[in-house]
């Protein structure tokens, strides 16, 4: 049973990681390219990665203390 269930971990983790792959590519190309190569369309602003993570993961905060202190 617990190689069964060792496998669907593993069947889901790559179906996860698969739609998360697609998902970050649909944001004006490779995201990992865009950021260590950088270039004319990335934004030199510090928050930059920061914005990406709440969008990509949904993150939202109560208060702006909160926010700045994420």
């Amino acid at each position: 049973m617990d190689r069964r269930l060792s496998l669907l971990f593993a069947v889901s983790l790559l179906v996860a990681v698969s739609f998360t792959a697609a998902d970050e590519s649909s944001d004006d190309g490779d995201l990992m390219i865009r950021q260590v190569v950088g270039g004319e369309h990335e934004p030199n602003d510090e928050h930059h990665h920061f914005r990406l993570f709440k969008r990509r993961f949904g993150k939202s905060y109560a208060s702006e203390e909160e926010h700045n202190y994420r």
